[in-house]
């Protein structure tokens, strides 16, 4: 019989250019969101509906960048996807030991009130004492 062996890693692909990649809510982009990475891991950001679980809004992040884009209005829990080495859609960084995921706890509010938006900065930068708080997920949960 022949020797167990573990499961192909998918190979590298281009990676996406830093921004949206998907609207699924097909609503007008509004809220600023600023998000900041550290070097060394890409990042595959979803905005969720807290109440459904539905993927609202997906963007890529180069590590070590800051990415600053306009999101619907809504409130959203931020799930990221990070990794070295990008292997597309359907394997993002790759097998579940090259990928890891994690979901903030805390629900992001974009709203308006009169001519003013309400946004966040978010660094996925651990920090101290930073208040950021995130759980990790499993493949399956992302």
């Amino acid at each position: 019989m022949p020797p167990a062996t573990t499961a192909a890693i998918p190979p590298a692909v281009a990676r996406p250019l830093p921004g949206i990649l998907t609207n699924w809510t097909g609503r007008t982009l509004q809220a600023p969101l600023k998000i900041i990475t550290p070097a060394g891991f890409d990042y595959y950001v979803k905005l969720v509906v807290p109440a459904s679980g539905r993927d609202a809004l997906a963007l890529y992040v180069r590590g070590g960048q800051a990415l600053e884009v306009e999101v619907p209005l809504g409130s959203y829990r931020m799930r990221y996807a990070s990794g070295e080495v990008w292997r597309g859609m359907a394997h993002l960084f790759g097998p579940a030991a090259l990928t890891r995921y994690n979901e903030a706890n805390s629900v992001l509010h974009f709203h308006s009130e009169g001519d003013r938006v309400s946004g966040y900065t978010v660094e996925l930068i651990p920090q101290a004492h930073g208040n950021l708080r995130v759980r990790s997920l499993t493949p399956s949960e992302f």
